[in-house]
């Protein structure tokens, strides 16, 4: 790694409080995939997606029905958006979105 990609690890480290080396995963497997259109989709669903799986996660559901309504409000949110997304797209949107939501609260509950 040269010096200009260790300075990113350890400022990714200290955002994010993760390890750097999940900056060396970001950067092998993120990165590429944002850089696709697929990639700017789900930027693009990125806060639509957290907010419907913030709002579905309250909700006294299984995990496979609480998947299956995110899915389904985030489908109708794109279209009304303007945003056409294959189904996939949808899932690994709001599979991201779950993922940055057990972040947070990872971090809010250890008190960083």
């Amino acid at each position: 790694m040269n010096y200009i990609e260790t300075a990113f690890a350890n400022l990714w480290a200290h955002i994010t409080g993760l390890s750097s080396s999940a900056w060396n995963y970001v950067k092998t497997y993120i990165i590429p995939v944002l850089q696709t259109d697929a990639g700017n989709l789900l930027i693009q669903l990125a806060p639509i997606a957290l907010g419907i799986v913030t709002q579905v996660e309250t909700t006294g559901t299984v995990s496979n029905e609480k998947r299956d309504t995110a899915v389904s409000q985030l489908k109708d949110a794109a279209v009304a958006a303007g945003i056409s997304a294959a189904t996939s797209v949808l899932n690994t949107a709001i599979e991201n979105a779950v993922q940055s939501l057990k972040a947070t609260q990872s971090k809010t509950i250890s008190g960083s």
